[in-house]
C-alpha cells in the first residue's frame, strides 16, 4: 500500500488493492489434497506441511474445468481430531494414529466423502483480481478464515488467510489511523460478553477444553487458574501439537496443567499464548498484538485478570470496512459444502 492512499476512504484503499499483490504461501504453491485420498493419508500431509487445512479437490477434473467442477470443499483435521474425541479412551496408551486406525469412521473412508461433515470447510474462492476489500469483508462481517486464490479456470494461486490481513493491517498502521486510534470501547468491543467467555479450570482433564470448543462451536476457551484468573487459553490450533507429536493424543486425560508442559517441551511457538487487552487498547495496538504474538484473539479482562469477552482477529478487521448495499448480491449461493461447526 502506498501513502497517497491515505486521504481516500478506507473502502475506496482496500477496492483499490488487488489480492494478486499478496505474497504467495512460504514453500512457494498451495497444499491440495485429492477427494480419493484416505483420511489417513490426508492428515499425514497437513502435518507434514505444518497446516491444518487444505483445498479438497476432484481428481477427475481437467486443467481446463472451472474452480466450481474441480474444488469440493477444504478438509480441516482439527474436525478430524474433534471427531475422535467421542470414542477417546481415557485409559488408553497409545497415539493419535493408532487411534484413528481403529477408528470405524475413518478406516479406507475417502476426503470426498466426508464433504458436509466434521469442519468441512466452505471453498469460498477470489480470483486475482478480486479486491482487498472482498476480504476484509469476507472475514471480517461473514467470518471466513481462509480465502483461496484460484483463477477462472481453476488453478490456485494462493490462500489468504485472516493472519495474512492482520499483519498487513499492521504494516501499513500509518495509513489507517483514524480508524487504528480507536479503544476497543470506542467502537463496541469493551462490553462483557452476554454469554460469557466459555473457559474451563487448569486442572481440568485437556480432553474437557478440545470438547468445549467442539460443542460450543468457538475457536478457543480461556484456561483459569484460582478465583476464575486467566493464565492461558486452549484454541483448535493447538490440534497442531497432537499432530506434530501424535503421543500427545494418549495425554489427553491428563490436566491442562501437564498438556502445556509436555508443549514446551516440544516446541515453544506450538501453544498460542493468552494474551489480555482493556477497553482503552486502540485498534491498532490489538492489530499489533494479533500480528507480532501471532494468535487470532485478545481476552479483554477485568481489573484482576477475569476474561469478560474474546476479541478476534475478524472483531478486529470488521471495524476497518463498511459493506455497500448489496455488494455480494448472489456470491454466496456458488459456494461449495459447509458441515457443522464451521
Amino acid at each position: 500500500l502506498t501513502h497517497n492512499m491515505a486521504s481516500l476512504s478506507l473502502n475506496d484503499v482496500f477496492s483499490g488493492v488487488k489480492i494478486s499483490q499478496f505474497p504467495p504461501p512460504p514453500s512457494g504453491k498451495v497444499i491440495t489434497l485429492p477427494a480419493d485420498m484416505t483420511v489417513e493419508q490426508a492428515v499425514k500431509e497437513l502435518s507434514k506441511a505444518n497446516i491444518l487445512a487444505a483445498p479438497v479437490y476432484n481428481p477427475e477434473s481437467t486443467e481446463e474445468d472451472s474452480w466450481s467442477t474441480k474444488y469440493v470443499g477444504v478438509l480441516d483435521a482439527v474436525g478430524i481430531v474433534f471427531a475422535m474425541l467421542d470414542s477417546y479412551d481415557v485409559g488408553a496408551k497409545h497415539g493419535f494414529w493408532e487411534q484413528m486406525a481403529v477408528e470405524k469412521k475413518f478406516g479406507n473412508t475417502k476426503i470426498g466423502d466426508l464433504a458436509g461433515t466434521f469442519r468441512w470447510g466452505p471453498f469460498i474462492p477470489l480470483e486475482p483480481d478480486s479486491s482487498l476489500l472482498d476480504a476484509l469483508l469476507l472475514m471480517g462481517k461473514y467470518g471466513v478464515h481462509r480465502l483461496p486464490v484460484v483463477e477462472v479456470v481453476g488453478d490456485m494461486t494462493n490462500i489468504l488467510t485472516q493472519s495474512s490481513i492482520v499483519k498487513m493491517l499492521n504494516d501499513n498502521a500509518d495509513l489507517f489511523t483514524l480508524v487504528g486510534k480507536q479503544t476497543l470501547a470506542d467502537v463496541g468491543l469493551a462490553d462483557p460478553a452476554p454469554q460469557g467467555v466459555f473457559s474451563v479450570p487448569i486442572d481440568s482433564p485437556t480432553v474437557d477444553a478440545f470438547k468445549l470448543i467442539r460443542d460450543k462451536g468457538v475457536s478457543a476457551v480461556a484456561v483459569t487458574g484460582r478465583q476464575g484468573l486467566l493464565i492461558g487459553t486452549v484454541s483448535a490450533r493447538d490440534v497442531r501439537a497432537v499432530l506434530s507429536s501424535p503421543k500427545l493424543f494418549s495425554v489427553l486425560s491428563q490436566p491442562l496443567s501437564h498438556f502445556f508442559e509436555q508443549i514446551h517441551r516440544l516446541e515453544a511457538d506450538l501453544r498460542s499464548p493468552a494474551v489480555q487487552c482493556s477497553p482503552t487498547d486502540t485498534l491498532q495496538a490489538v492489530i499489533a498484538k494479533l500480528s507480532t504474538v501471532k494468535i487470532h484473539r485478545v481476552f479483554l479482562c477485568d481489573k484482576e485478570g477475569r476474561p469478560l469477552r474474546v476479541v478476534s482477529l475478524s472483531d478486529v478487521i470488521s471495524q476497518y470496512v463498511v459493506e455497500p448495499d448489496n455488494y455480494f448480491g448472489s456470491y454466496f449461493c456458488h459456494g461449495l459444502p459447509v458441515g457443522p461447526g464451521i
